[in-house]
């Protein structure tokens, strides 16, 4: 493969990662993925019928107890087996489209239209070919969720009350509203959001806040072109050679189910009234500027390309899913699919379960989540940024409730954990809470795990830093900097007028310990960070109060002496290593306080070559950590390694897992994004290094952000450099590291 020389070859260059197979597959696992920020599908091809197959998703359709739902499963059929002769799917990247090419037959195109809340399908056949789109429901009755299953409502493992999935709804679209249009539609007529907060000494805020649940209602509505409806789950059109139809998805929380349906038949006739082509070039004029804000193509070696095709795709999936209402889910994103796996399953009993099963269920884990969302600013995708600040933002006024009922004092505490709307699972709370004061939590993996909102914090300062925005600065990163700020600042004792992190964790690692390094850390980055914006955008008063917040921060905990000082998990470490995160380098990744061109390097490098667990995959850094370092063939090693793990029943090239948490792991493919990203270029305000962990039989063209609004362009082949350019200006220090 030839590296693109320049942003007019990006698109040929793009064209070579794009996903081909010539065979029908296996299953909803064996599926390519396709979105448009807020809907996802699985596209397949079933070898048996050669029917598409495509599961609807959105990522705000909470069931009542927090489960995120599949909306539909959609089978698209033509009578009869066209795939049996010669068969093409491809995802074409570039206009984020799947065509199905049926042998000498029919082609299908299936897109996700990037300004409307469609799926668009189009069919043009060489013969008439007749057309039957059926929706094919499997929560059909209410049911009993139990055993394995219930790691799918992760937290409500015993509840004191059975946990049931309700069924679906056929719609009833009216004559008038949607005579030739089908739909199914999931209502939560109960929800766990008022238990949750009672059960959390939270009671009080159930008059001042909204159920977040009660009344949700998300489904599809299916219509377009000669389709006419059989019966409530199936259109059919007859013999022609172009068929036309749209599949619009959509979530509302309205007082009744009819005025759901309402509103999705309206926005189903609004779909079908743009002319397609229109919608079209609109749809593909936002892929192509979101391809076009940045790239990494590498090539050299077989791993080269496996990499740098990887990036793409991974970047892909992110923006696939990175335009709802709510974040990324780390543990499966949009995409998960049917679990049939009798054999070599990952958790014993883990068999026989629908697309709705994921495992950890619908919380969020802020050291999952935020790693999604690292890699968007060097690719300068910040629009993709703001519904994970949003959703943490809207959980505010939970969480400052909950400090000043738990602990009496002011600012805001987000547990590591979160339901959406910012209540504990119960899984950490506990459901037996007899003789607990509110703020007591049993869990030793999460009791004082307080370093989310510091990366939370501290991510939306960077996203400041990236793009100087005085309106994100006052709206989003003020508000979050005087919740979290607000709650270090008065939350522990103080010794001899330095603050004394304990009780305290280092992250799931060690679960009791005083002062550890990630929260120093990265409260020391945080406070830097807001410090270096310009003043006129924070209120005078807090920025001194967040300053002398900095004076009473411990010192970073060091150990050993000489030539062997290292960073230390804590200052003390009280009980025994229960995970295997690496907690003395958070210093290092996310925050910073250690690096290339900083000083005290040598010790963040004995640091890693001392760690404990040195096995990558998941959401462990240490293909990072070895980039910041200038690490080349260790962070090529992890970075390629990350990439051969597909799950082994996918042929999608990112359909990582599933480690730790589902499949596909967005954490897995997340690592390798900001590791590529800091092995061709590491930024700050006044310095970038360039190539700073580059393996030397790699070249690379890249196309990337910087601090200050900069683009970074590059080209280096064959040992020497072809292109360098940086706009608006280069900061003050550029070093070239190869």
């Amino acid at each position: 493969m030839n590296i693109a020389a320049s942003a007019a070859d990006n698109r040929a260059t793009l064209a070579t990662y794009d996903v081909v197979w010539d065979r029908p597959s296996d299953g909803s696992f064996d599926a390519m993925f396709i979105g448009n920020g807020a809907i996802g599908a699985n596209v397949w091809v079933e070898a048996a019928t050669g029917d598409v197959l495509f599961y609807v998703a959105r990522g705000d359709a909470w069931s009542h107890d927090n489960r995120l739902l599949k909306l539909a499963r959609v089978r698209v059929s033509f009578g009869c087996n066209l795939a049996a002769e010669q068969f093409v799917q491809h995802l074409h990247l570039h206009d984020a489209e799947i065509t199905v090419a049926l042998g000498a037959h029919a082609t299908l195109r299936l897109w996700i239209d990037a300004h409307q809340p469609a799926i668009r399908i189009e069919v043009d056949a060489a013969t008439a070919l007749p057309l039957t789109v059926t929706i094919e429901r499997w929560r059909v009755a209410e049911r009993s969720i139990t055993g394995t299953e219930l790691h799918s409502a992760f937290g409500l493992e015993g509840a004191p009350r059975a946990i049931v999935e309700t069924a679906d709804l056929v719609a009833a679209f009216s004559a008038e509203g949607g005579e030739h249009a089908i739909g199914v539609l999931h209502r939560n007529e109960s929800s766990c959001w008022s238990e949750s907060l009672t059960h959390q000494g939270l009671a009080a805020e159930i008059q001042r806040l909204s159920d977040p649940l009660l009344h949700r209602t998300f489904g599809v509505a299916i219509g377009g072109g000669a389709l006419r409806r059989r019966d409530g789950d199936t259109l059919v059109a007859a013999a022609a050679h172009t068929h036309t139809f749209a599949v619009v998805a959509l979530t509302r929380q309205p007082i009744t189910a009819a005025a759901w349906t309402t509103a999705a038949a309206e926005t189903l006739r609004t779909a079908l009234t743009i002319d397609i082509e229109a919608a079209r070039a609109a749809h593909c004029a936002w892929w192509h500027a979101f391809w076009a804000r940045s790239w990494i193509h590498v090539s050299g070696d077989a791993d080269a390309l496996l990499v740098s095709r990887a990036y793409a795709l991974q970047r892909f999936v992110a923006a696939c899913a990175g335009r709802g209402a709510f974040a990324i889910k780390f543990n499966g994103s949009l995409f998960t699919a049917d679990w049939r796996n009798k054999e070599g399953s990952p958790q014993q009993g883990e068999v026989n379960f629908d697309a709705d099963y994921r495992r950890w269920g619908g919380c969020y884990w802020m050291q999952n989540t935020r790693l999604a969302y690292w890699p968007m600013l060097a690719s300068g995708d910040l629009d993709l940024l703001q519904p994970f600040f949003a959703m943490y933002q809207a959980m505010l006024p939970l969480a400052s409730a909950r400090c000043r009922t738990y602990f009496g004092h002011d600012g805001a505490m987000l547990p590591e954990t979160v339901t959406f709307w910012g209540a504990y699972e119960h899984a950490t709370y506990g459901w037996n809470r007899a003789g607990m004061p509110p703020a007591k939590i049993p869990s030793q993996w999460l009791a004082y795990h307080f370093n989310g909102m510091i990366e939370l914090l501290f991510l939306a300062v960077e996203r400041a830093r990236y793009h100087a925005d005085e309106a994100f600065v006052r709206a989003t990163v003020v508000p979050l900097a005087n919740a979290f700020l607000g709650f270090f600042a008065v939350h522990f004792p103080r010794v001899d007028g330095v603050i004394c992190f304990t009780p305290a964790q280092a992250l799931e690692n060690w679960p009791e310990v005083v002062n550890p390094s990630p929260d120093i850390a990265g409260l020391h980055a945080v406070i830097d960070g807001l410090a270096e914006l310009p003043s006129a955008w924070l209120p005078a008063d807090k920025l001194a109060s967040w300053l002398r917040l900095r004076s009473e921060l411990p010192p970073l905990p060091i150990g050993g002496s000489g030539s062997e000082r290292k960073i230390l998990p804590a200052q003390h470490l009280i009980g025994n290593r229960q995970n295997s995160e690496t907690p003395e380098l958070y210093p290092l990744y996310p925050f910073r306080r250690f690096g290339i061109g900083k000083p005290d390097l040598e010790v963040a490098l004995n640091t890693y070559r001392a760690r404990e667990v040195k096995d990558g995959g998941g959401w462990r850094q240490h293909a990072v950590f070895s980039a910041l370092l200038g690490l080349a063939d260790e962070a090529r090693d992890f970075v390629v390694g990350n990439c051969r793990a597909v799950y082994p029943k996918s042929r999608f090239p990112v359909c990582w897992g599933p480690n730790f948490d589902w499949i596909p792991d967005q954490d897995h493919g997340a690592v390798v994004l900001i590791a590529l990203q800091a092995m061709v270029m590491q930024a700050e305000t006044g310095r970038i290094d360039l190539l700073p962990a580059w393996p030397k039989n790699w070249n690379v063209d890249w196309r990337l952000h910087a601090p200050g609004d900069r683009v970074v362009e590059g080209r280096f082949a064959d040992g020497t450099w072809q292109r360098l350019t940086i706009t608006p200006r280069a900061p003050a220090t550029v070093v070239k590291h190869r």
